[in-house]
């Protein structure tokens, strides 16, 4: 059921498979987009027990907390997303009636998020409130993380954890605690923490990660286990695919975020959605990687820093058509013409076919009647030691 894939340098292939795009056809019309973008440049999420940059004093904001680069990126991207859209947008004024904003409940995300607003709908003419100030609040929604299925996952799911496990007794999985078996061990000592799941292993290597981004220098130890394309990488990185292995994993992680997507173009198809130009999601890497895998186009990796998919919708003499494009550089303007190859479908996918499409991965109950144990589904006191708390 669970097969290892062959190992690959991360630097040296696609992130995703990009194919030049035929022009858009001077009578297609875009007519509404959905934005899914993961929060800006941070502090480490954790330290840990041998970190010689553990002291409080090198992390100004605190662990996870959005740095002034990170506020940067995302109010360029603000500004990229105004160019970008300006004919969907208008006149560009910020209106309820068109733009809806949602972020998980989290503080670098909620930040990222009015960030990029600001750069997106800075006020003008009668929205000018303040003469000294170029800002204006635009409302953004959100959850607490521990009911949140839709964007961070991080709502208790007791039949995801049940199917989890059962991957995480796979030959896929075993297996690369086996071959990694002594890389582990010598992480371990080096570093003070327990590496018992690919969770830890990832959470060890974002800490070396940030810090090295940071300027930071790290331990002799880290700078080797850090090289690219080495083995600390590839098992980080291994983790944000094991979330979505299964349809019904896919499902349960990012199935009710698309089906949502398909349904508010359907509604906006039928003239019935509202707000209903432009629709902005703030999340997370695993949040990015969970949807591309489900979507059939994630290719091994971890999104960088305000990266985002962009779901558009168009329409072709009276026809209704979708294209997706995943920025995953900061070098905003390459993405424009590279539609992501959609398998079984193209660049260019009417709304019947990605219903059809991804019929096995859209939920047809809710989340409370998806979360429940199927009958002979028992879980461990322990239950499932992997997992993509936020």
């Amino acid at each position: 059921m669970f097969k290892l894939n062959a190992m690959v340098c991360m630097l040296l292939v696609p992130l995703v498979e990009l194919v030049p795009s035929k022009d858009v056809n001077s009578d297609d019309e875009l007519i509404f987009v959905h934005t899914v973008c993961r929060h800006g440049d941070r502090n480490i999420y954790e330290s840990y027990p041998n970190d010689p940059w553990k002291a409080t004093e090198f992390r100004k904001g605190g662990y996870a907390q959005l740095t002034n680069e990170g506020k940067q990126q995302h109010y360029q991207l603000g500004q990229y997303l105004r160019k970008r859209y300006s004919s969907l947008l208008g006149n560009g004024d910020y209106s309820s009636d068109k733009v809806y904003v949602r972020s998980t409940d989290s503080d670098r995300t909620l930040m990222s998020s009015q960030a990029c607003l600001a750069g997106l709908f800075p006020p003008t003419n009668d929205q000018m409130w303040n003469p000294n100030l170029e800002w204006q609040p635009i409302p953004v929604h959100t959850t607490p993380l521990s009911n949140d299925f839709l964007l961070a996952s991080d709502r208790k799911c007791n039949h995801f954890d049940y199917i989890m496990l059962e991957y995480l007794n796979s030959t896929e999985y075993k297996s690369l605690f086996k071959k990694y078996k002594n890389v582990i061990r010598y992480l371990e000592k080096m570093s003070g923490k327990q590496l018992r799941t690919l969770t830890d292993i990832n959470n060890l290597y974002d800490t070396l990660l940030v810090e090295q981004m940071k300027g930071k220098c790290i331990p002799d130890w880290a700078v080797r286990a850090m090289k690219p394309c080495g083995d600390l990488e590839y098992l980080a990185i291994f983790w944000f695919k094991i979330f979505t292995v299964t349809d019904e994993m896919k499902k349960l992680k990012s199935g009710f975020l698309l089906k949502e997507i398909l349904n508010r173009f359907t509604n906006k198809t039928q003239s019935i959605l509202s707000p209903n130009r432009l629709y902005l999601y703030f999340a997370h890497d695993i949040t990015i990687s969970n949807m591309l895998n489900t979507l059939g186009l994630f290719k091994l990796h971890q999104p960088p820093y305000a990266s985002c998919i962009f779901f558009e919708l168009y329409k072709s003499n009276g026809n209704p058509y979708v294209q997706i494009f995943y920025m995953n550089s900061a070098e905003l303007e390459h993405i424009w013409n590279h539609p992501l190859e959609i398998p079984n479908c193209g660049t260019k996918c009417s709304l019947t076919d990605l219903y059809e499409l991804y019929h096995d991965v859209l939920p047809t109950q809710s989340f409370e009647e998806e979360f429940v144990l199927r009958d002979g589904e028992i879980l461990p006191p322990d239950g499932n030691p992997e997992n993509n708390s936020l």
